[in-house]
């Protein structure tokens, strides 16, 4: 009887624990509604006019200054859009990803989750969506001071699921819980130290969880108010995305003004909301901008640099085997397929009394051999004068052999065969062999050159130099696919 009493005890505490979570569920999705960061950022907008002491009319003047992909993207900097379900909401329509990758859009960030409960019904469709193009993706969170850090980290690490190498990091994005009634705002009633421990905690359990530095987005009118600028000092570690208005510079071409020296060193920065395509995309949406190149974007958040793309065009390197075929003892030169008409087969200058052939040339030693685009020879060192003649017939005269002095007692050179005169010789430039085998004589020294003298060209690669605007694709988004997503749920 008393097991049975005790058991039914447990349960129904755990009835009431289920029911008290459930509440909070609820009163967290009262308490935080679920907003546009466009409203937010509207409300940025009117909080930083009020600071500066401007007339809210200047709002009206702005609205003609429309930030447009691709027209007004400047090529020294990275630019880059945030989405939620909203943007697709608002013109009942959906994002064509493809349209967007070709307007120089190079990054995009879609809202993932809030709170402990709440997930964007658009995330897990544009998440697979972006990882086809070349457009760097991530995920953000937005806070809620209404659940603990720890659940709101369970939330979205269920929704977003495994990074990929190449990946943009988490982001924690922190403001106003209603923008519509920012009086009401529900971090006020914590204290600037209460806040500071409850964000150390979201972001260290994501930096455990997934091993990237996650990102803040914040605005500097709201931190002010409810963190002070002084505990700036303690997220030095973290980047932060601001979002800071700036007028006369909706199109990103400035950077913000009149910021405290703590907030100077952001990342990234937030400068409208009501950026705009002209294909891919009705709605209006969030742009932001990196001040740098691609490379120093990858380098300040962590991201993978794409590989280099090999293709079979590559040329080989300086430093291995000009041709497989060249072998000691004779054996084809580059550029060169005459057969003497005696059946043997040509070789460079011999030496030694038994008219054998020489070792085959090593190239990274003798910057007189023929080069991979044709067998035409280098200009400047010269091959050693052999101290012995050949016994036996001399060899043919291949056209496009090394040069350098050839064997004979005299060393002095022949005069230039003129190509008009002489039917056996190839046509200039060409590197075309004799019609016949023309013997040379033992006291003949250089071969004449057949052109002008061709170079190695690079390391072999075709790759993306590093700053190139167009990372590769990745076919991430039909493996991205994680248990428990449901592009059905959305955030009432």
């Amino acid at each position: 009887m008393k097991r049975a009493i005790i058991c039914g005890l447990a349960f129904l505490a755990c009835a009431a624990l289920l029911s008290n979570n459930v509440a909070r569920a609820d009163d967290e999705e009262r308490l935080l509604p679920d907003t546009s960061r466009a409203s937010r950022f509207r409300l940025v907008i009117r909080e930083t006019i009020k600071e500066l002491g401007l007339d809210i009319s200047i709002l009206s003047a702005e609205i003609v200054k429309r930030f447009t992909f691709p027209s007004d993207v400047e090529e020294d900097s990275i630019f880059g859009i945030d989405i939620s379900h909203h943007n697709e909401d608002g013109c009942n329509c959906k994002i064509n990803w493809s349209d967007v990758e070709g307007q120089k859009v190079k990054f995009a960030y879609l809202k993932a989750t809030q709170g402990a409960t709440g997930q964007d019904a658009r995330f897990s469709a544009n998440w697979n969506l972006v990882a086809q193009t070349s457009i760097l993706r991530g995920a953000y969170h937005f806070l809620s001071p209404f659940s603990t850090p720890e659940d709101q980290v369970k939330n979205f690490l269920k929704m977003m699921g495994p990074l990929q190498p190449n990946d943009l990091p988490p982001v924690m994005d922190i403001e106003w819980t209603d923008p519509a009634n920012p009086e009401n705002d529900g971090w006020k009633n914590k204290s600037p130290n209460e806040i500071v421990e409850f964000v150390l905690k979201w972001l260290t359990a994501v930096e455990d969880a997934t091993k990237r530095t996650p990102v803040i987005y914040t605005s500097r009118v709201w931190w002010k108010d409810r963190i002070t600028d002084a505990n700036l000092s303690k997220f030095q570690r973290y980047p932060i995305w601001l979002a800071q208005y700036v007028p006369d510079s909706t199109k990103g071409q400035d950077v913000p003004k009149n910021l405290p020296a703590a907030w100077t060193t952001w990342a990234m920065w937030q400068f409208t909301e009501s950026g705009g395509f002209t294909q891919g995309l009705k709605a209006a949406v969030d742009v932001s901008v990196f001040k740098g190149n691609l490379e120093k974007f990858h380098q300040t958040f962590g991201i993978a640099l794409p590989p280099p793309v090999t293709g079979s065009n590559d040329k080989p390197k300086p430093d291995t085997p000009i041709d497989a075929n060249l072998t000691p003892g004779g054996g084809t030169i580059p550029g060169d397929s005459t057969t003497p008409s005696d059946g043997s087969t040509p070789s460079g200058p011999s030496s030694g009394s038994s008219g054998g052939s020489p070792p085959a040339a090593d190239p990274a030693k003798d910057a007189s051999v023929a080069t991979p685009d044709g067998g035409n020879t280098a200009s400047g060192n010269t091959m050693p004068t052999p101290t012995n003649t050949p016994s036996g017939p001399a060899m043919p005269t291949v056209t496009n052999m090394p040069s350098g002095p050839a064997s004979g007692a005299s060393g002095a050179s022949t005069p230039k065969a003129d190509p008009t005169k002489d039917a056996n010789l190839g046509t200039p430039n060409s590197g075309n062999p004799p019609t016949s085998a023309n013997p040379a004589s033992s006291s003949s020294t250089n071969a004449p050159k057949s052109g002008p003298a061709n170079k190695p060209s690079g390391d072999g690669f075709l790759g993306t130099v590093p700053g190139n605007s167009s990372p590769p694709r990745t076919n991430r988004g039909q493996s991205d696919k994680r248990p428990g997503d449901n592009p059905d749920i959305r955030m009432e």
